[in-house]
């Protein structure tokens, strides 16, 4: 994050650093931006003022909800699947949103997970073995 000036010169003093949801989402973003896509920094240095603006505007919720990334222009924009654009990079929302709302406890998630209930004594229990 040292590297994206939006987010250095919002920095708190000392280790703690509040973030809003629109920054969180953004943080969310930018790591597919750079894991999946490759996207350099540098280019995203040159969107994130847009993109940060993008995700704090208000804005219909829809499951088909996604962003629309122009890198060269540069521009961000919130849009939907079912719109078709002429180009640029089409990030969807929604997994983002369900991994940010799982993470911060508003939504649980429906995979299984290991229930670690520790050892355990288990009691033989006499069966009665005469017909009822």
């Amino acid at each position: 994050m040292r590297d994206l000036p939006s987010f250095t010169s919002q920095q708190s003093t000392g280790k703690s650093r509040v973030f809003t949801r629109a920054e969180l989402i953004a943080i969310a973003v930018i790591a597919t931006m750079e894991q999946r896509y490759g996207i350099k920094r540098a280019a995203i240095s040159a969107i994130l003022d847009r993109l940060l603006h993008t995700l704090q505007a208000p804005r219909q919720l829809d499951p088909l909800a996604c962003l629309l990334i122009v890198t060269g222009e540069p521009s961000v924009s919130y849009t939907t699947l079912s719109q078709c654009p002429s180009e640029g990079l089409v990030l969807p929302l929604s997994p983002i949103f369900d991994q940010l709302d799982t993470y911060l406890g508003v939504k649980t998630s429906h995979k299984q997970t290991e229930i670690s209930f520790g050892p355990s004594a288990l009691r033989k229990v006499a069966r009665n073995s005469s017909p009822g």
